[in-house]
């Protein structure tokens, strides 16, 4: 499993990181999980499923 930061989901979506944070409070992408103390990631898997919704038109 592939796991993404913050900077390499920004590229991804051609997203700022204050849009990012404000998509995850929002609600509106999924929200980065816990992998060490002091860093978070995205699961490639989750961020799939995020393409597909996004694709669908569901943001």
């Amino acid at each position: 499993m592939h796991w993404f930061s913050a900077p390499e989901v920004c590229r991804r979506y051609g997203f700022s990181r204050s849009t990012l944070h404000r998509l995850v409070t929002a609600g509106r992408f999924p929200p980065p999980v816990n992998i060490s103390p002091r860093r978070v990631a995205w699961a490639g898997s989750v961020l799939d499923a995020q393409d597909k919704h996004l694709v669908r038109g569901r943001p």
